[in-house]
């Protein structure tokens, strides 16, 4: 029977997680055994491994018998991942490989725990180093974009130099439970659970950028960018033919699919792209349409041949409730109250759902500030709408955690990858604790996106009871205002009884 070339595993990333189902994809085409074990899905609430789940996967690693173990890392999920690690190789010897966005950024803290480092892109690199295995069983020192451990322990740090042009080079996932693993909630599961998502939602994402054309302070992507300096162009894009190919090929294997999403950090980007896209989307797919953009790059022409094409709803970031904190310290220029206001009736007139994102948690912003952004900028935003609240995680490398320990901020245990709070706390949760003042704010706007179905149509809270609500500052009045709403909510869209019964069932059950 063939050994297993590599087993990928891929530590509390969304399940489409795009860079290691290219890798394996990849490597599959080139007829290599490569199998991807998904490793806990990306939950606040149930984050950490049990010693149960962490057996099933050293169990399954022996099973598998790979030539090489290869972990995907994010950076606040290194220390997890480096345990995992571990716990792996005190249960087969392989080489480790770690790759990723934290290996790509933090190199020299990932080689500590590992004996190949990938910077950068992996997959040219990953075919070069388990075609040596199968030949030689050992891991050649010089392989591109890799530092590599070598058996006396000298680390090479080999140049960054593959960085691949051409992305319509590269296979479509394959979308198959064979050779895929998914460990949660004490079980292992032999499948893929991309799969079942993509039945019951009845939803695909895909991915068509590489890199992103910004370079906001508290992203890590110019960090991204620097390691991979020289080595070809950063930003580059798939073509229209071979995304829309993509959707044709996965539409005929899931006829369920009824939504599209675009995974990418900046999909409404260059006109031109739009209009290729959105003309060949529109006659070849034209399913609904999701995905994120930049306000600055929104036009009349750009929203509405996406919003002809199928774009229902487009995520966009505000970030910083201060217009000298969003501007200056995270440098999204040009991004003022009136600003984005102006975009976000673009937006609205051409019947695209807005999703805003905020960053909570930066010391240098007060409940002054949220109260302010509130009145003079929230208000003003069309409805419906929503808002993704993020608390702010200090990412390795990015501008603003080095502005941050500079000025005695933040210490470096609390930057990503020593600190679990990106773990636990990457959506804002109300458990989580905060001043009462801001808490307060985090609830008032729940309430101005809080949205319900009633009378055929999409109703939201007058905005005057919101206002007022929220000039008392009553914490105590805005949950109950909020509670009251829910119950409307699940009286008008019939899920009322089924919420009393999940209520009281449990308590009669106990009594």
């Amino acid at each position: 029977m063939p050994r297993t070339d590599l087993a990928l595993i891929v530590p509390y990333q969304e399940i489409s997680a795009f860079g290691p189902r290219v890798i394996d994809a990849a490597l599959r085409a080139k007829g290599f055994d490569s199998r991807l074990i998904f490793f806990k899905s990306r939950s606040q609430e149930e984050c950490w491994p049990s010693d149960a789940e962490i057996a099933l996967l050293t169990d399954l690693v022996r099973e598998l018998e790979p030539r090489l173990v290869g972990f995907s890392l994010m950076s606040p999920f290194f220390a997890l991942g480096k345990a995992l690690a571990q716990a792996v190789r005190q249960a087969w010897d392989a080489p480790v490989a770690f790759g990723g966005v934290h290996p790509t950024i933090s190199p020299e803290e990932c080689i500590e725990a590992a004996d190949i480092c990938c910077v950068g892109e992996g997959e040219i690199p990953l075919e070069r180093i388990l075609a040596s295995l199968r030949e030689t069983g050992r891991v050649p020192g010089d392989v591109p974009n890799c530092w590599v451990r070598l058996e006396d322990g000298v680390v090479v740090k080999n140049p960054v130099t593959c960085l691949r042009e051409n992305l319509d080079e590269l296979p479509f996932d394959p979308l198959t439970d064979e050779g895929r693993y998914f460990i949660e909630n004490g079980r292992l599961e032999r499948k893929d659970p991309y799969l079942d998502y993509i039945r019951s939602r009845g939803k695909y994402s895909f991915k068509a950028f590489r890199g992103c054309p910004f370079f906001c302070t508290y992203c890590g992507n110019k960090a991204l960018m620097d390691a991979q300096s020289g080595a070809g162009r950063f930003h580059r894009h798939r073509g229209v033919e071979n995304v829309v190919a993509e959707l044709e090929d996965v539409l005929r294997r899931f006829p369920m699919v009824r939504t599209i999403h675009s995974y990418d950090e900046v999909f409404i980007h260059r006109p031109e792209y739009v209009r290729d896209f959105a003309r060949e989307y529109k006659r070849r797919i034209g399913l609904p349409f999701t995905c994120d953009a930049h306000l600055n790059l929104l036009s009349d022409e750009t929203v509405g041949l996406m919003a002809q094409a199928g774009l229902v709803q487009a995520t966009v970031g505000i970030e910083a409730f201060s217009d000298d904190v969003r501007q200056n310290l995270y440098k999204r220029k040009g991004m003022g109250t009136e600003h984005i206001v102006e975009k976000a009736r673009i937006l609205h007139r051409h019947g695209v759902l807005a999703h805003y994102d905020f960053i909570w948690d930066n010391p240098l912003e007060s409940a002054e500030d949220i109260r302010r952004c509130f009145f003079e900028l929230v208000l003003r935003l069309p409805r419906p709408l929503a808002f993704n609240n993020y608390s702010l995680t200090f990412l390795p490398g990015s501008e603003l955690t080095e502005h941050f320990l500079a000025r005695g901020l933040i210490r470096p245990e609390h930057v990503a990858g020593r600190s679990d709070k990106g773990l636990v706390q990457w959506k804002l949760t109300m458990s989580y604790p905060r001043p009462p003042e801001v808490t307060f704010w985090f609830v008032m706007f729940s309430l101005y996106a809080f949205s319900f179905r009633a009378l055929g149509r999409e109703m939201v809270l007058p905005k005057l009871l919101v206002s007022l609500t929220a000039r008392t500052g009553s914490l105590f009045l805005a949950r109950n205002v909020l509670r009251a709403a829910t119950l409307v909510k699940l009286a008008c869209e019939g899920g009322l009884v089924a919420e009393l019964r999940r209520k009281l069932l449990p308590r009669r059950a106990a009594a």
